[in-house]
């Protein structure tokens, strides 16, 4: 009895001595996660309930971002074990611990990178084949995809789980994600990472080209009287939607996988300097977390260029008693409903 009343003494003294120990960066920080998990939670639950009640948001578009909502939802449900490792720095001694965390970052990251890819097939095919759209990707092609997605993510991340990691190898810093994952693995994520961003690039450039033919031969069968605003405004949506998709996605990632390959090359070359792997860690941490914020940014690019999205947001959020408008429970008329293309 007494031994038990002891640890539980252990415990509470070790907690209250980490609580003490924060310093103006750690609150800094803890601050920053909180703000950026309420707005990736709350965002992405907003676009999957939006979708949910509209039957016009209901296609095969919107189900890859409710697909890419969720994923994020994931993410930001990654930010309390962050906060509680920062709050509570004797839980780095606690080897599952330390692994379940990345864990769970790897899972929801993947989904999202591979959610994006699929986004991009999307958009490719309902520019490139508007007429074969449906049949090249139908609901229950799209839901596979997703199914697939989801699974291949989750085997990745399981992987050190099992095994694959170096727990045991390293003194100091043993929780942080450069001492865990060997450098084969961290290599392996960081190509994940450069192929989804190569074949977005390859994609959406392609859209782009195709988008901006399609506006030109429109000007041109109106025999000039079409040089409106109209046709201008869309296409320039569309290249913002476009721009900010890929820009965001590989801003928000590029500087912690390129943290992540300058640390595993330097390992690799026969070993590196106490100072530089403090540096590159420390590093590695500050854009880990720009990248996560990634997940609050994506609501706001998938959805808020969308003018029916845009409206389902607001009568979900001012609750508006006259019932919402018909048309959002209407189906669209058109071959495809284009979330990235809609004004």
């Amino acid at each position: 009895m007494e031994s038990a009343t002891d640890t539980l003494s252990m415990c509470y003294q070790n907690q209250t001595t980490g609580l003490n120990t924060l310093t103006k960066i750690d609150i800094v920080v803890v601050i920053g996660e909180l703000i950026i998990m309420v707005i990736s939670l709350f965002g992405n639950a907003l676009v999957i309930a939006a979708v949910h009640r509209y039957r016009r948001l209901r296609n095969t578009t919107n189900k890859l971002v409710c697909s890419l909502a969720l994923s994020d939802i994931g993410v930001g449900l990654c930010f309390p074990f962050l906060i509680l490792f920062n709050l509570l720095p004797q839980i780095k001694e606690h080897r599952m611990a330390c692994i379940f965390r990345y864990q769970l970052i790897i899972c929801m990251v993947s989904i999202s990178q591979f959610t994006l890819v699929l986004v991009s097939v999307d958009r490719f095919v309902a520019i490139h084949f508007p007429l074969r759209y449906h049949a090249l990707l139908s609901r229950n092609r799209v839901t596979a995809m997703i199914v697939s997605v989801w699974i291949y993510s989750v085997a990745i991340a399981v992987i050190p789980m099992f095994g694959m990691n170096e727990w045991q190898s390293y003194s100091w810093a043993k929780c942080e994600l450069e001492n865990i994952l060997p450098a084969p693995y961290s290599l392996t994520l960081t190509l994940h990472f450069f192929a989804t961003s190569l074949i977005m690039v390859c994609l959406y450039a392609r859209v782009f080209i195709l988008a901006r033919r399609h506006a030109q031969r429109i000007r041109l069968e109106c025999n000039g009287y079409c040089s409106n605003l109209k046709y201008k405004t869309r296409l320039s949506k569309a290249t913002m939607t476009l721009c900010l998709v890929l820009g965001v996605f590989i801003l928000s990632w590029l500087p912690f996988y390129v943290t992540i390959v300058a640390y595993e090359v330097r390992r690799l070359r026969g070993g590196i300097d106490p100072s530089l792997q403090r540096l590159l860690i420390n590093l590695r941490m500050m854009t880990s977390i720009i990248g996560l914020a990634n997940s609050m940014w994506n609501p706001m690019i998938y959805a808020g260029k969308n003018r029916d999205f845009r409206l389902a947001f607001k009568r979900l959020l001012y609750m508006d008693m006259r019932g919402s408008p018909e048309f959002l429970h209407r189906r669209r008329s058109s071959i495809i409903s284009n979330p990235a293309f809609t004004a």
